[in-house]
Order: structure tokens, then C-alpha cells, then sequence
């Protein structure tokens, strides 16, 4: 990562083996986050999604009884397809999301859950 990138993150970001969900008017696909932070995620999908699109996106976070679900819109900001890996039949696409409209409940459950990490 240059210095440039690192400039441009306000929050660091975290590793994080959740799932996370598009929710495409009603229809759940499931796909696998990689890592997080207080403005966004990077994730792997087994949709390509362009650049700029909005989604609406479901993370759960653990919590202390159970599961928080976490509802917000995300602008796809990068999105690669992953190069070709033996035993894998379907494309899989890595992408960076930028978070939007969170709300505020939703932000101090995700801030909770950063902090629960040593970083």
C-alpha cells in the first residue's frame, strides 16, 4: 500500500471473517468480507458489480447476545475480478465498498465492534 493510500483512510481497517449481504430488492446474496472499517469494507462476491453502483448491504456483527444486523447503502468504489483459481468454477469478484447513509445507532454498534479489536 503507498502513502497515498494510507492518506486517503480516515478509519483503519480491521480483518474480519463476516458475512456480509447485497440485498438486491428483496433477494439476499451472501458474500464474504474480508475486512472493515468505521467507511467501508472489502469484500469478495459472486457478482461483478461496476464501479460507482449503490447497494444496499446487510453485516452481521457478532454481539454480546448473539447477532447485530447492520443496514446501509455502499458505493462499489473498486471492483476486480479474482484471477483463476483451480477447483473454482464460478468467478468471484473482490470489492472495495464505501459506506453511505449509515445510521447512527448502526455506526456506534460497528465503532463497539472495531474497538473489540488490537490494532
Amino acid at each position: 500500500m503507498s502513502v497515498t493510500d494510507r492518506e486517503k483512510r480516515v478509519s483503519p481497517r480491521v480483518a474480519a471473517d463476516l458475512k456480509l449481504y447485497l440485498d438486491e430488492q428483496g433477494e439476499m446474496v451472501e458474500m464474504q468480507l474480508a475486512n472493515v472499517s468505521l467507511g467501508g469494507a472489502y469484500c469478495h462476491s459472486p457478482r461483478a458489480i461496476e464501479p460507482m453502483t449503490k447497494i444496499e448491504v446487510v453485516l452481521e456483527l457478532p454481539a454480546e447476545h448473539g447477532v447485530q444486523t447492520l443496514r446501509t447503502e455502499a458505493v462499489v468504489v473498486r471492483a476486480e475480478r479474482e484471477s483463476a483459481c483451480e477447483g473454482k468454477d464460478l468467478p468471484s469478484y473482490h470489492l472495495a465498498l464505501w459506506f453511505q447513509r449509515m445510521s447512527e445507532e448502526h455506526r456506534t454498534h460497528l465503532m463497539r465492534y472495531l474497538g473489540t479489536y488490537d490494532h
